[in-house]
């Protein structure tokens, strides 16, 4: 700011200082016009503090200025006041004028030329500013980032695809891109009516040495002076495609485990009760003596053997301490487009820092996302429809209520029966469910409210079994 005021100052007074030095030539050619005694006119001097101050005014202040020169010219000037003074003064005071708006446009035009200039300067600095920052960022970006020609040809690479790609990043450059990335016909985009075009396209790209993996390309084409181009980002997604079908394949077995853990169990309660029935119907001499009904105890013992082995839970030791914002969250991202397309409402209500609870994190997902999408099914045809989960930690425990406005339950007691007649779905969700949170420690409740299906998921949290042990 104090810059921009010494300059606007420095500015001013250079032009008050051209506009009297302008006035100061005007006296001094009067005054020498005046007191030269030959018949010598020096009229013509006034033509140079009108040029000096012409580009400081304004038209008519430079008709003004040339009037007064031209009065002067001929008070002082050595000619007669006779009839020819009169046309003699009108052409004098056209020179001077004409000068003076000639000199005003010059100056008009250097002061334009002078400032589309500094902005073409200012544009060619910033531009060069942005060059340079896109420059940097695309070279220190991990992704690998590559811009093609219309041929394909590759003009452009950053050390990260060198590095992907297992070549040199100065040997990149002119080779086609089809040679790493076999990309399918027709992925790649063009230019469209604003100027850009993006795509999305998955192939197995090859290094150099012959190695393959799994590359996913997003495409974006754009027009230049010079033809179409095409930037490409190119990730290695390999090694998450790996992990995802391995953790796929342990949450099959940990879900499978846990259901048939859960089925096993239900099995040894009806063949405990069986057994009971067995023993009652035993004392009776006439089927005592029944070769059919020694071979059905010998089945029921033979199935109690087998409910016996049931799965049990996952050991203390496999649980982990398992952010339950973060699960929540991901829970929100899944069931959000869903609920939307029902015109439900969300209500979140937690209490602020993180949750730390013990539990497996894609086992306690299912649980959220099971509970969700049922209470998704009952509010369809609601006219309320409205989903609060609420998390409350009390003793060291973890309670997270999920309440939506759908219709009520009307059976309770048949809630977590496994494939029950009547169910919505496969009649298994609550049932799992239920034998997921156990195996955590936990469980999964039914809580009757005069209002809507409210169920809460008790969980044990991992800062109060920490200092318990």
């Amino acid at each position: 700011m104090p810059r921009v005021v010494s300059a606007s100052l420095h500015v001013m007074e250079s032009q008050a200082g051209r506009l009297v030095l302008a006035g100061f030539l005007v006296a001094v050619v009067a005054l020498l016009d005046w007191r030269i005694i030959p018949n010598l006119s020096l009229g013509f001097l006034y033509l140079f503090p009108i040029m000096l101050a012409a580009g400081l005014l304004n038209r008519l202040q430079i008709m003004g200025l040339a009037a007064l020169c031209t009065a002067l010219r001929e008070v002082f000037s050595p000619f007669h006041l006779d009839s020819e003074a009169l046309p003699r003064a009108a052409m004098v005071f056209v020179a001077f004028s004409a000068t003076g708006w000639f000199v005003r446009e010059l100056a008009r035009s250097r002061l334009a030329a002078l400032e589309h200039l500094r902005e073409l300067n200012e544009l060619i600095r910033e531009r060069a500013a942005a060059e340079e920052q896109s420059h940097l960022l695309i070279e220190s970006s991990p992704a690998a980032i590559v811009t093609t020609d219309a041929s394909g040809n590759i003009l452009l690479a950053n050390s990260a695809a060198g590095g992907l790609l297992g070549v040199e990043q100065e040997a990149l450059m002119g080779q086609p891109l089809q040679r790493y990335l076999p990309l399918p016909a027709g992925a790649l985009p063009r230019p469209g009516c604003n100027g850009f075009s993006k795509r999305m396209a998955e192939c197995m790209g090859r290094r150099q040495d012959g190695s393959a993996f799994l590359a996913q390309v997003w495409l974006s084409a754009y027009a230049t002076g010079s033809g179409d181009r095409t930037a490409a980002v190119v990730f290695d997604v390999s090694e998450k495609i790996r992990h995802q079908a391995e953790s796929g394949l342990q949450q099959l077995l940990v879900g499978t485990r846990t259901a048939v853990g859960a089925l096993w169990h239900e099995v040894r309660n009806l063949c405990g009760a069986m057994g009971v029935l067995h023993s009652n119907l035993k004392r009776q001499p006439a089927l005592s003596r029944s070769e059919d009904f020694e071979a059905l105890g010998a089945l029921l013992e033979g199935l109690q053997r087998i409910a016996s082995k049931e799965l049990g839970p996952r050991q203390e030791h496999d649980l982990d301490a398992v952010s339950l914002p973060t699960v929540l969250n991901e829970v929100r991202v899944i069931i959000g487009p869903a609920f939307e397309e029902i015109g439900a409402a969300l209500r979140w209500e937690a209490p602020p820092g993180a949750q730390l609870v013990r539990a497996e994190h894609h086992g306690l997902l299912q649980i959220f996302l099971n509970l969700a999408q049922n209470a998704r099914r009952a509010m369809a045809a609601a006219p309320r429809r409205v989903l609060s989960i609420q998390t409350t930690a009390v003793n060291g425990r973890v309670r997270i209520r999920l309440h939506n406005s759908g219709r009520g339950i009307a059976q309770p007691e048949r809630l977590f029966r496994p494939l029950q007649a009547g169910a919505d779905a496969t009649g298994l969700g609550l049932y799992i469910s239920r034998a997921i949170a156990r195996s955590f420690g936990g469980d999964l409740k039914y809580e009757p409210l005069p209002e809507g299906c409210c169920f809460l998921v008790e969980l044990e949290g991992a800062e109060a079994r920490a200092n318990a042990a």
